[in-house]
C-alpha cells in the first residue's frame, strides 16, 4: 500500500474517533443539563412563588375578617349588654357596628376572590409537579438511551485505535508528523483525495506530475493551493 493510502485511510480512522469523542461530549452535556427539565422546575419555582403571594394576600384578607369580627361581637354586646343607657355613646356604638358590618360585606367580596386565586395557584401548582415528573420519566427515558449510545461509541474505540496503531506503525515518522501538524491547522482534515484531477478538499485542478506524486508507494504530493496531502487511486 502506498504511503498516502494509509495517510487518507489514518484520516477516516482519525475523523470517525473524532466523530464519536464529539457525539460523547454532546451526550454528557445532554446529561449534566437537561433543559426540558429545567425548564419545568422553572415553572415549577415560579407557581410556587405565586402560591405563596396568593397564600399571603388570603390570609391578610382573612386576619383583616377576624378582627373586624371581634370588633363588631365586642361593640354589639357593649350595644345590647345593657350597660351602656347614655345616647350618644349608643349612637356611637351604632354607626361603629354598622361601619364595620359595611367593611366586614367588602371584605367578604375580597376574601371570595383572594380565595378563588388561591385554588387556581394550588391547582396550576399540581399541574407543574405533574409536568415535572413526567418530564423527568421522558428525560430518565431519553437518557438511558443515550447512556446506552454513548456506552456503544465507547465499544467501537478499541478496534479503531488498534487499526490506528497499526496504520501509523507503517507510515514514516515525518510523514506522520506532518499529518498530525496539518491535521489541525487544517480542521481535522490532513488529506484530500484527487477526484475528477481535482483537490476533494479545496476544488482547484491538481497538475498531471502531483497526481502521479499522489499515486506513488513512497512520494508524498501536496495541494498547491490548500497545503494538504494529495491522495489518488
Amino acid at each position: 500500500m502506498s504511503e498516502s493510502f494509509n495517510l487518507f485511510r489514518l484520516q477516516q480512522l482519525d475523523l470517525n474517533r473524532m466523530k464519536i469523542r464529539r457525539r460523547q461530549r454532546e451526550i454528557e452535556k445532554i446529561l449534566n443539563a437537561d433543559e426540558s427539565v429545567q425548564k419545568a422546575q422553572q415553572m415549577l419555582d415560579v407557581t410556587h412563588q405565586e402560591l405563596e403571594k396568593a397564600t399571603h394576600a388570603y390570609n391578610e384578607i382573612h386576619d383583616q375578617v377576624e378582627e373586624r369580627n371581634l370588633k363588631l361581637k365586642y361593640s354589639q354586646a357593649k350595644l345590647f349588654g345593657g350597660q351602656i343607657t347614655n345616647p350618644k355613646e349608643l349612637r356611637d356604638l351604632e354607626a361603629e357596628s354598622a361601619a364595620l358590618k359595611s367593611y366586614l360585606s367588602e371584605l367578604a367580596e375580597q376574601q371570595f376572590y383572594a380565595l378563588e386565586a388561591l385554588e387556581k395557584c394550588q391547582n396550576k401548582l399540581a399541574k407543574a409537579e405533574e409536568n415535572l415528573a413526567q418530564v423527568k420519566s421522558a428525560s430518565a427515558t431519553k437518557h438511558s438511551k443515550l447512556m446506552g449510545e454513548s456506552r456503544q461509541l465507547e465499544e467501537k474505540l478499541p478496534a479503531i485505535n488498534e487499526q490506528r496503531e497499526s496504520l501509523r506503525a507503517q507510515i514514516s515518522p515525518a510523514n506522520y508528523q506532518a499529518y498530525v501538524k496539518l491535521l489541525k491547522s487544517k480542521g481535522g482534515r490532513a488529506v484530500a483525495e484527487v477526484i475528477d484531477s481535482s483537490c476533494n478538499a479545496c476544488g482547484v485542478n491538481v497538475p498531471p506530475g502531483d497526481i502521479q506524486r499522489a499515486k506513488s508507494p513512497s512520494e508524498i504530493a501536496y495541494c498547491r493551493t490548500c497545503g494538504r496531502m494529495l491522495y489518488a487511486k
